[in-house]
């Protein structure tokens, strides 16, 4: 059996090498901008009883340098929870009762509904972005 040549293989290695070295600011750039864009938005929707949750909400570098967190709640909407009868936390952060709800509660979620209508579009981005970088590299 003999070898099969492929024509245009070294022209086709050279584009891939290019496409792995492909500049990563796009993207990385695109995904800043999805968590600042979160970050808004859930602030605008959130209730603003005290401040302290819309000021809780923030977005902090992900455990990849291609990922971000988005965040709400801690120390700002942490309080004392009065002596509980099952020995659990002794602090409650109030973020949770806003997003879940609790007894005698209502939830009024601001955080996974946010994320939810917008994760097509922020794909859809994405999506747009690597393809203009991978354009870029071979050309």
């Amino acid at each position: 059996m003999g070898k099969t040549r492929i024509e245009g293989r070294l022209e086709l290695k050279r584009k891939l090498n290019r496409v792995a070295a492909a500049p990563r600011e796009p993207l990385e750039a695109e995904v800043d901008w999805e968590a600042k864009d979160l970050v808004k938005r859930m602030k605008r929707i959130v209730q603003r009883r005290t401040g302290n949750l819309a000021a809780s909400i923030r977005e902090e570098p992900g455990p990849t340098d291609m990922s971000r967190d988005v965040k709400a709640g801690g120390p700002l909407t942490t309080k004392p929870v009065r002596n509980s009868k099952k020995g659990n936390a002794p602090h409650y952060d109030y973020a949770l009762a806003d997003e879940y709800g609790r007894e005698g509660q209502e939830a009024d979620p601001f955080f996974w509904t946010t994320v939810r209508s917008r994760r097509k579009t922020y794909r859809r981005r994405r999506a747009t972005a690597l393809n203009k970088a991978v354009k870029a590299a071979v050309k």
